[in-house]
């Protein structure tokens, strides 16, 4: 005699909803672009959880992973266009940028550019407060 768990297995179900058809094309490049899977599945039209769960149907992995391998590869396109913009195309600007950011770069201002710098933060400053009026009469 078959168990009710067999049963199931043989009965085709026909009823409930249908399994929720993911476009996987546009959800890696929302989340390349670094979108979370709330946004995801709002501009689908499903809820996370048939997201989540979608995912691990149809790409045998859950979302957690899925999701970073799919924004590591969009940050990694973007270290690559920032590279390109800058030594390729020879902007000087993002040449500079990058040379901060990722060699440690910085800009050192010479000893009368500190002195011009701290005099002018000086006057701001007195401006800020300005020097009681005296009472004395002016001399003649």
């Amino acid at each position: 005699m078959a168990t009710e768990t067999e049963l199931a297995k043989k009965i085709k179900r026909t009823s409930g909803r249908p399994k929720a058809k993911i476009d996987w094309k546009k959800v890696d490049e929302m989340l390349e672009a670094g979108c979370f899977a709330t946004h995801i599945a709002d501009r689908l039209g499903i809820d996370p959880i048939t997201l989540y769960r979608a995912c691990e149907r149809d790409k045998n992995v859950g979302f957690a992973a899925y999701s970073q391998e799919k924004k590591s590869n969009g940050e990694s396109s973007i270290h690559q266009a920032q590279y390109n913009l800058a030594v390729k195309d020879k902007n000087a600007t993002m040449l500079i940028w990058l040379g901060k950011i990722r060699c440690g770069q910085t800009e050192t201002l010479s000893k009368d550019a500190q002195d011009i710098i701290k005099s002018l933060s000086d006057i701001v400053e007195d401006s800020k407060h300005p020097k009681p009026e005296s009472k004395e009469p002016p001399k003649s």
